[in-house]
């Protein structure tokens, strides 16, 4: 490889460039990627949360933002409470396992979890993703 050229970020991944090249943006067998949105109280929460979903390759990566400041309505009070922000990357067809172990690990009544496809994005990086995360046929990848 020439001295001024980079090694392509498939590779990087660990993930050849062939294989990155004929992999549709956004389809794997998993059937595709979400990222799912969830709030906690705390940062220590939150990564504890994180934690558990990548040892059970039910996500890829979490995100975790500290510093939020939620405003809401809630139980007819109006509420101003710090939190920190989880942005979970996963395959779509996780995507229910991944938001009821949110739901059954959160310190919350009503936690938000929601998720929102991603139509397409960096071909290495969302092999990566599926990659690193369990089929949900088999229980690994």
């Amino acid at each position: 490889m020439p001295e001024n050229q980079a090694p392509s970020q498939a590779s990087t991944f660990g993930v050849s460039d062939k294989s990155a090249g004929h992999r549709d943006a956004g389809e794997d067998k998993g059937g595709g990627a979400v990222l799912i949105y969830s709030t906690f109280p705390t940062l220590d929460t939150a990564r504890v949360l994180a934690r558990q979903l990548i040892k059970a390759r039910l996500a890829a990566c979490v995100n975790v933002i500290p510093g939020m400041v939620a405003i809401y309505e809630f139980e007819g009070r109006l509420h101003e409470d710090g939190e920190a922000v989880c942005i979970i990357k996963t395959r779509r067809s996780l995507r229910d396992a991944c938001v009821s172990a949110v739901c059954d690990g959160h310190p919350y009544s009503n936690p938000a979890a929601v998720s929102l496809d991603i139509s397409g994005g960096a071909p290495a990086y969302l092999a990566w993703l599926m990659e690193s995360t369990r089929s949900p046929q088999s229980g690994s990848e």
